[in-house]
């Protein structure tokens, strides 16, 4: 709803929104971009955010309007802990600094049914949960330590030893008027390691043909990101983006569907350098619609 709204002001602003203070967001990020404007149309208007999973069985933090951080998830209720790791396992210990987020408390699960594996993996020493995201700590004002969501720690690009947040793309991307839903993903590159891929799906009434709105948004991100951020793994145009039967991106697919385009664009290229081809075309089959039912999970590992 706040991505729709940011989305489409002259419809926002039609309507007499003054009696809106509040608006909790959960489930799912909200960027900084959309924030901010959403609170250009409503200034008024208090955004919170909170945080949680199942295997802490409820909310482990929550925004409040009077200690409030644009993009926060808010500081931890009482009874949890906790703590955040590097790529090595080492603690971090400074505000600011991007690690995984490690939780303690009474009502973190004891591990999962039947799976020793799972559960040796999910809990260090037996205790402390690692929630698998990525995650900043900042003190507020009033001295209150905030929760900053930064993406999934196992959906990280690196581009040259350099990590991109497909999370700080999508929701850039995501405002743009011509895209109604997008994905970045990774692409494998032999120079760079990996490389941002964006999968997009156009809003309705798009008039510009593709490769014109492939050239736009790629204008519109390199305007806004350092370089190692922009979609040089390309823009690739979908009816729709595989979900589960709740909703749930499945980027499994995607990744799966940009390896298998670099891995036949690696064998174009080797033809051409071999002469086996004189012609390079853009010609990879448009992807008309994805359809992925998955009645029985609403997970997406790797």
């Amino acid at each position: 709803m706040l991505v729709a709204i940011a989305k489409t002001p002259r419809i926002a602003q039609s309507y007499d929104l003054s009696s809106v203070s509040i608006a909790a967001v959960g489930a799912s990020g909200i960027s900084t971009d959309v924030l901010n404007a959403f609170g250009e149309l409503l200034p008024e208007c208090k955004v919170i955010q909170g945080y949680g999973m199942t295997e802490t069985t409820g909310v482990v933090c929550f925004g409040n309007v009077e200690d409030s951080m644009t993009g926060s998830c808010g500081h931890l209720y009482p009874g949890y802990e906790a703590r955040l790791i590097d790529e090595h396992g080492g603690d971090i210990d400074a505000y600011n600094t991007p690690g995984e987020l490690l939780l303690r408390s009474p009502s973190v699960v004891l591990g999962y049914y039947e799976d020793e594996v799972a559960t040796s993996e999910a809990l260090i020493d037996g205790e402390w949960l690692r929630t698998g995201d990525l995650v900043e700590i900042r003190p507020s004002e009033n001295g209150h330590e905030h929760v900053f969501i930064v993406d999934r720690v196992k959906e990280l690009i690196k581009v040259r030893g350099l990590q991109v947040a497909p999370a700080e793309l999508e929701s850039h991307l995501v405002l743009h008027s011509a895209v109604a839903e997008v994905a970045v993903v990774p692409i494998p590159d032999e120079r760079a390691g990996e490389l941002p891929k964006a999968y997009v799906v156009k809003a309705e009434g798009v008039g510009l043909d593709e490769k014109a709105l492939r050239e736009e948004l790629s204008r519109y991100v390199e305007e806004a990101f350092a370089r190692h951020k922009h979609l040089d793994g390309g823009i690739e145009f979908l009816d729709s983006l595989p979900k589960t039967a709740s909703g749930k991106m499945q980027r499994k697919v995607l990744k799966e569907m940009a390896k298998m385009d670099a891995e036949a664009r690696e064998r174009a290229r080797k033809e051409i350098e071999n002469g086996k081809s004189k012609v390079v075309t853009n010609g990879f089959k448009r992807r008309e619609k994805i359809e992925i039912f998955d009645l029985s999970s609403d997970e997406d590992e790797d």
